[in-house]
């Protein structure tokens, strides 16, 4: 996906607060600085743990499905990795 041609995603992420409304978001950049805002906030919290990403397509479709997964009742996922 290239910035013409990022498909909208549907995600919880976007609100502050613990509601669980879904939103659209039809631009990369805005669930990209979400995302990065979250990091930053777990390296805060955690600096012995911390972790950089790189935010790219696919980290940002890999990340909504993975909180989508686990805010659902029975919380079960097999992630995948090939090179």
């Amino acid at each position: 996906m290239d910035k013409y041609t990022f498909n909208n995603i549907f995600t919880d992420l976007i609100k502050i607060d613990s509601s669980k409304v879904y939103e659209e978001v039809n631009k990369k950049e805005r669930i990209s600085a979400i995302i990065k805002a979250k990091v930053n906030e777990y390296n805060q919290t955690n600096p012995n743990n911390s972790i950089d990403i790189f935010v790219f397509d696919d980290i940002i479709n890999l990340v909504v499905r993975i909180c989508r997964t686990l805010r659902m009742n029975s919380k079960h996922a097999i992630l995948i990795g090939l090179r």
